[in-house]
């Protein structure tokens, strides 16, 4: 058994739309923010699969340790313009 997060921040269909595929079956993890707003930021797919990882470890389920990861990677692309993102809350 296969899990899959496909990434929608580019997808023309449904910005900021991801999608975690268990079983086959997609379960939708839509942005909490205005994606068409977000900078590019170096290393914001490490951030995520470390943030991911980091929610797992804290003994999350997968669908809420993506969901939590990405409202938290979506924080740091709108914390600056810039390419490096700001971590502090």
């Amino acid at each position: 058994m296969t899990r899959v997060l496909l990434k929608g921040g580019h997808s023309s269909e449904r910005l900021g739309v991801d999608l975690l595929f268990e079983g086959g079956v997609p379960r939708e993890i839509p942005s909490k923010s205005d994606s068409t707003n977000l900078s590019p930021k170096h290393g914001s797919g490490c951030i995520l699969s470390a943030a991911i990882a980091s929610n797992l470890a804290h003994g999350k389920h997968l669908f809420e340790a993506c969901q939590e990861a990405k409202h938290y990677i979506e924080k740091r692309l709108s914390s600056n313009e810039h390419l490096l993102a700001y971590h502090v809350e």
